[in-house]
């Protein structure tokens, strides 16, 4: 059965300044069966003869039929298809896969020619055998013997299990004793197939030989027939089957992890570049997220690490309450009496001289639950245990350990110590400082785990801001004229108001009106009362007086009277959540039911230009990441380029065994883009582990959500996308020839 036919072939080599020839106007057939020797002096045209009948190379001129079958029209494509299903090869430099076992060698035709996996493993092992290697299976092909490569390519080109086996000077590199084994071994499997072997050395292959083909300068000088062979037919080959998408992947993960060294650099190369990515993008986010947010003034004590939640109706939270919002990932803790935190107020640390005079008074701006601190952030001390027990920020320098303060609030003004005493919470002892400057004072769990108190309670603070309010704004009104007192004095001759004057004494009724001003009400408080009038002043303009102690304060307890639910409070059924970080805040925030629980993050209130700023620091952050994308491609691009070079070869084996183009391209894409997907697993872990154990790591990655993650991972799956496409333009626009020609440079 006819094979192969070349009717007046030609093939053309060109250069940059001429054009050869090598072989020119061939006419042969070859039959199933036969065992030819093609033989010649170096540049005669045998090795050309050869990549042409095996579709390594394509012709220009004449036609070549494959089983009676035109092929004049075939493109790349359609020659890979001849290969895979038709042409076994064997070459003198061996062409195997250095970094792969000699099973896997074996293994790689029988993948690619879709051989049933059941069986894949037994046909190996089977084929390994019977050339010979079942010691040296599992050994990288790169330590084997020049014999022992040859015979491994032989198990992979029978492997194929196809009618045409192609031998290009397969005993060139070998000693006599291997040369002749390997040529003995060609023999044996060649009864039923049609074996080409071009060689230097026709009397290695003249006792099997059927037919001796010599040529010169490109011509065929000889074609002579030695003995008679067995004429077999050959059904028609079945169209083999392609790698599915899981098969590519192990195939991708093989080649990864087939060369350790070049794997580990490029993985390395890919952590360092993707982690200084991930750095600068979790940056950009975190200044997305916090830009132009400002802190709440109805709760101006609360840091970013805390949010506040409290029922619609009311209640206080019920257990199942705090343990939903305690199952939010980066809660760190819910404290029910969120209270005790003094949301509404910042504080002063009061210090006394003598023990009475006020020394000093440093203000701190937010408190916060120790519970967020480790023993490493303190710069001296330790973490509080006692509910009198505090830590405080280095932010007032002359603060020392074990110092004691009066924690009072930054809203009273008056500096009289019994009137700190009766506004404060009480005596507290620094024991621990850390070295910060967020002007935060840390409670114990002690104290925040106080029962709260249920029944209503008078506020101090809240007293005295609203009496200094009515004592600076007191305005009496007399014969239709305003003026203000400001100053109240002894009793004196009698008087209640002493105005300035010698008039005689009268008792008159006097209107007397305030304003009161306070966080959560503004009003109009007035009265008339009668009051002993001396030393009226008439004149236009006159607006002060000194009133006496006793209508001074008897003034001021009726109007206190009026305004009492300024300063006596209900406990506040609210909660304090501390959180990790402030992407937790804004999830409790969006999450939480809004039907059921009011929600608070004091910390980060959309500010009046959040939105501008948002929009330019977007287009700053687009411009960055861009920059530095391209910087980092480039350099990944480099090295990729030089590491997939040194791979062409590899690729050209992977053709001339049966690979079609299609599946190489997906399978080089894929290998980047896992490469790509494994080293951004990788370093977002170091990133995290950075961000566990290291104090003071500086970085903002757990500020990055779920479609921060995915934007990355779809990055980064470009990237390797965008690598794998480059390199394939750069080797499947060539002939395996051409390919294995520059691989090999």
């Amino acid at each position: 059965m006819e094979a192969l036919r070349l009717e007046r072939v030609s093939k053309y080599y060109q250069s940059e300044n001429n054009v050869s020839v090598g072989m020119k106007h061939i006419s042969l057939a070859f039959h199933m069966g036969e065992f030819v020797a093609v033989t010649g002096e170096s540049g005669s045209g045998k090795s050309t003869l050869l990549n042409v009948l095996s579709g390594l190379d394509k012709y220009e001129e004449g036609e070549m039929f494959i089983f009676s079958e035109e092929t004049s029209h075939y493109q790349i494509k359609d020659f890979e298809n001849y290969r895979r299903e038709n042409v076994g090869f064997v070459f003198q430099n061996y062409n195997i896969i250095d970094s792969y076992t000699v099973y896997q060698n074996v293994m790689l035709a029988l993948e690619l020619q879709g051989y049933p996996s059941r069986e894949r493993k037994e046909r190996a092992l089977k084929l390994i055998d019977q050339v010979g290697l079942t010691k040296q299976k599992h050994q990288k092909s790169s330590k084997l013997s020049g014999g022992q490569k040859q015979r491994a390519v032989i198990a992979r080109a029978l492997a194929k299990d196809t009618p045409i086996i192609v031998c290009d000077e397969p005993t060139g590199n070998l000693d006599q004793t291997s040369a002749e084994q390997v040529i003995e071994l060609l023999h044996d499997v060649s009864k039923d197939k049609l074996v080409i072997i071009v060689t230097h050395e026709f009397d290695q292959v003249s006792k099997y030989a059927t037919r001796r083909i010599k040529m010169s300068d490109g011509e065929v000088v000889e074609d002579i027939k030695i003995k008679a062979y067995d004429n077999i037919t050959v059904n028609k080959v079945e169209k083999t089957k392609s790698l599915n998408f899981f098969g590519l992947i192990k195939f991708s993960l093989r080649n990864l992890l087939a060369q350790p060294k070049r794997f580990v650099f490029m993985l390395f190369l890919m952590i360092i570049a993707i982690s200084v990515f991930t750095v600068v993008y979790s940056n950009q986010i975190f200044g997305l997220r916090t830009t132009g947010l400002e802190q709440s003034s109805t709760y101006p004590s609360v840091p970013n690490s805390r949010v506040l939640v409290e029922r619609r109706d009311g209640n206080a939270l019920t257990q199942t309450d705090i343990d939903q919002i305690a199952e939010f990932n980066g809660v760190s803790k819910v404290y029910a009496y969120g209270a005790l935190f003094y949301n509404d107020t910042s504080f002063n640390l009061i210090s006394f001289f003598n023990g009475t005079e006020v020394m000093d008074m440093m203000g701190y701006r937010y408190n916060d639950s120790a519970l967020n601190l480790n023993t490493s952030d303190l710069e001296s001390g330790r973490l509080p245990e006692a509910a009198d027990e505090i830590v405080v920020s280095r932010y007032w320098w002359g603060i020392e350990l074990n110092e004691t303060f009066l924690l009072a609030s930054t809203r009273v003004w008056d500096w009289n110590k019994e009137t700190l005493e009766a506004s404060s919470i009480g005596y507290f002892k620094v024991v621990g400082i850390v070295n910060n400057d967020l002007q935060t004072i840390y409670f114990s769990e002690a104290f925040l785990d106080q029962p709260y108190p249920t029944t209503p309670s008078l506020d101090l603070t809240l007293k005295a801001q609203v009496k200094e309010t009515i004592e600076n704004n007191l305005k009496l009104t007399y014969n239709d004229q305003d003026f203000y007192v400001y100053q109240n004095g002894e009793n004196f001759s009698g008087f209640d108001l002493f105005m300035d004057n010698n008039t005689p004494l009268l008792e008159i009724p006097v209107s007397i009106e305030v304003t009161i001003t306070s966080q959560s009400l503004t009003t109009m408080l007035s009265t008339t009362k009668t009051i002993r009038l001396g030393n009226e002043f008439s004149s236009e303009g006159f607006n002060y007086g000194v009133i006496s102690v006793s209508v001074f304060n008897s003034i001021i307890e009726d109007f206190l009277e009026e305004v009492e639910e300024e300063y006596v409070t209900l406990p506040s059924p609210i909660a304090s959540v501390s959180i990790e970080n402030q992407l937790v805040g804004t999830r409790i925030v969006n999450q939480l039911d809004v039907e059921t629980y009011k929600v608070y993050y004091p910390a980060n209130i959309p500010g009046f230009l959040q939105e501008f700023l948002v929009f330019i620091l977007s287009i700053v952050a687009v411009i960055i990441l861009t920059i530095l994308g391209l910087f980092l491609y480039a350099v990944i691009h480099a090295v990729t380029k030089n590491m997939m070079n040194s791979r062409k070869k590899d690729f050209s084996i992977f053709r001339s065994v049966g690979a079609h183009e299609s599946t190489l391209s997906v399978l080089v894409i894929l290998e980047q883009i896992l490469l790509s997907i494994i080293g951004l697993v990788l370093s977002v872990f170091i990133l995290n582990m950075i961000v566990l154990f290291v104090p003071d790591h500086g970085l903002t990655i757990e500020y990055m959500g779920v479609t921060d993650y995915l934007i990355l991972v779809l990055s980064i799956t470009l990237l390797g996308l965008w690598l794998g496409l480059r390199f394939n333009k750069r080797v499947f626009h060539q002939t395996v020839i051409q390919s294995l020609t520059s691989g090999g440079e």
